[in-house]
């Protein structure tokens, strides 16, 4: 990702949002154990995961409840998360 729009996400983000605070990121990737494992990998134990199966159950939607810091902490976990393949970030 360009660094300018990074900075620009994380000060719109440090702008928006009374750090620390729970914070929800959304992802949508192929019905695959390690995927879901790599990505549970990415937050802290105390990170509350709920999953929801499509219709065929060939894709699943992961959303992840977990206290951030800042800004530049949930950039970083995205950022990880886009290096998992089959993985959209919402």
């Amino acid at each position: 990702m360009d660094p300018d729009k990074i900075n620009k996400t994380e000060k719109l983000l440090d702008d928006t949002h009374d750090w620390e605070k729970e914070f929800t990121f959304k992802f949508i990737y192929k019905n695959e154990p390690e995927i879901l494992s790599q990505l549970k990998s990415l937050f802290p134990v105390d990170a509350v995961f709920s999953i929801k199966h499509s219709k065929n159950k060939n894709f699943q939607s992961l959303n992840v409840k977990a206290k951030m810091k800042n800004g530049k902490e949930v950039l970083a976990i995205y950022d990880k998360a886009r290096q998992v393949k089959d993985v959209i970030s919402l």
